[in-house]
C-alpha cells in the first residue's frame, strides 16, 4: 500500500469559470506537487524492494481534509490533477474505467492540516 499526504489547499475550479485558464492552472500545478510526492513514495518503496505494476488493478481513496465542504462535481474536480498524476508516475496505466482501477472521494474538514491523504492498494 503506498500513503501520501499532499499539503495544500484545493481549490474547486468549476468556481473560476469566468477566468479562462484558471482551472488548467490549477490542474497542472496540482499533477506537478503530487507527482513529487508520489514518485517520492515510489521511490521509498523501491528500495525496500516493492514494485507496483500499472497495469494491476488498484482501488485509490482520496482523503481531502478541507476548510468547508465541497459538493461531490468540485471534489473531483479539484482532484483531478492529483488522480492524473497517478498515470504519469505510472502508478495506475490509465484512469478511465476500462482499467479496473476504483476511485473513492471522501472529505473532512480539517482547518488544521490542510490538503489531501492518497492512499493506493491493490484490489
Amino acid at each position: 500500500m503506498i500513503e501520501v499526504f499532499i499539503p495544500g489547499n484545493l481549490e474547486n475550479p468549476l468556481n473560476h469559470a469566468r477566468q479562462r485558464f484558471h482551472g488548467a492552472r490549477l490542474r497542472k500545478k496540482s499533477r506537478a506537487v503530487a507527482g513529487a510526492y508520489y514518485r517520492a513514495e515510489i521511490m521509498a518503496q523501491r528500495a525496500h524492494g516493492v514494485v507496483w505494476g500499472a497495469s494491476t488493478p488498484k482501488r485509490v481513496t482520496f482523503l481531502a481534509r478541507l476548510w468547508n465542504r465541497m459538493d461531490d462535481d468540485g471534489l473531483g474536480a479539484s482532484l483531478k490533477g492529483v488522480r492524473d498524476a497517478l498515470a504519469d508516475v505510472r502508478l495506475i496505466d490509465t484512469d478511465g474505467p476500462e482499467s479496473g482501477h476504483e476511485f473513492v472521494y471522501q472529505q473532512v474538514i480539517d482547518r488544521k492540516r490542510r490538503g489531501v491523504e492518497v492512499r493506493v492498494e491493490a484490489l
